[in-house]
């Protein structure tokens, strides 16, 4: 990366928590938000989803709120706090990607800004349901994957399954995604 791109990284970043952060505490709440914000709650008094309440969705979407609510506070404006930092994390590792893939800081800048400015990401990633932490998780394991080489270690491929595990853990129906990863 050039210094010029590195530079941009934190900037960018901050920029996107902030607009991510003033939609997310700025928009209607989402009738699933206290739904799920309920389960990060009960699962941080030790309850477990399926057995101790009726969670409707993968599992893994409540203990990661829960561990960020156990260290920030159990509170509306916490989690879609975290929502918003996920989504600006996913911005950040866009930016990343198509600098790699094009060498150019101008087109890692001008994804980001399409990215933010897409009404399917900001109307729905800031809020508090699985499609951040699910984005974040499964284009972190693209990213890995497109990186892959004859030489790469192995250790590289075990990384992505596991980014791809997980964001299939947060959302089940990315399991039809899985023969692409293949």
């Amino acid at each position: 990366m050039t210094r010029t791109a590195k530079l941009l990284l934190v900037p960018l970043f901050a920029l996107q928590v902030a607009f991510f952060s003033f939609v997310a505490l700025h928009r209607f709440i989402d009738g699933d938000e206290g739904f799920y914000l309920l389960a990060s709650r009960l699962v941080l008094l030790h309850k477990r989803p399926y057995l101790d309440f009726f969670y409707t969705q993968a599992p893994l979407l409540p203990y990661v709120y829960a561990l960020w609510m156990k260290c920030t506070a159990v509170s509306w404006t916490s989690g879609k706090l975290f929502s918003a930092l996920l989504t600006a994390l996913l911005g950040t590792l866009l930016y990343e990607h198509v600098y790699q893939q094009t060498r150019n800081w101008l087109a890692g800048l001008s994804a980001v800004v399409i990215f933010a400015s897409s009404t399917l990401i900001f109307a729905f990633f800031p809020v508090v349901k699985t499609f951040s932490l699910a984005g974040l998780l499964l284009f972190a394991a693209y990213v890995v994957v497109s990186r892959l080489s004859a030489t790469s270690p192995r250790w590289l491929m075990v990384a992505s399954g596991v980014l791809l595990g997980l964001s299939i853990d947060t959302r089940s129906y990315l399991l039809l995604i899985t023969p692409v990863f293949l």
